[in-house]
């Protein structure tokens, strides 16, 4: 997968919308917040986040249950490209999106329509005549050749 460098349109929005809502809120920002606040998908914003936080822009700041974001180099989003890159990235996410839905579309219809359980069925059903079928063959074994002697002798 190729990678996504922020364009620098894409670039100065994501600064402004953390500088407005750490204004706004007194602190750093969620990375939901910021992408409501500029109008991007999260997933879109994320994926610019992490490129702008390996360039220095940004910095994300993380623990087990949120992500703020927070600006540490806003002359750094001078050097972006002027070239959009969010259409591309936009395409990606789509496609990804759309095969999400095929597959959960699929396993819908093998788990969802019966065809699972009609196939659990006829397995269940096969391995009951096999079990039979093996219950008919009585070939000379252990237990026919022990039934035949007595278990003690009582002459001794």
């Amino acid at each position: 997968m190729s990678r996504v460098v922020p364009s620098y349109d894409e670039g100065h929005l994501i600064v402004a919308g953390i500088r407005v809502q750490a204004y706004r809120e007194g602190r750093p920002p969620l990375l939901e917040d910021v992408a409501q606040v500029v109008g991007m998908p999260a997933d879109l914003v994320r994926v610019l986040v992490v490129e702008m936080e390996e360039l220095g822009i940004i910095r994300q700041l993380a623990n087990a249950f949120e992500t703020r974001l927070v600006v540490e180099d806003h002359l750094k989003t001078e050097e972006l490209p002027k070239e959009r890159s969010g259409e591309r990235l936009n395409a990606e996410v789509d496609e990804f999106r759309k095969a999400f839905r095929e597959k959960q579309d699929d396993l819908k219809k093998t788990f969802g329509s019966g065809a699972f359980t009609k196939k659990t069925e006829d397995k269940m059903s096969r391995l009951e005549e096999e079990l039979k079928k093996f219950k008919g063959l009585k070939g000379p074994g252990p237990s026919s050749t022990l039934s035949d002697r007595p278990a003690y002798d009582d002459e001794d």
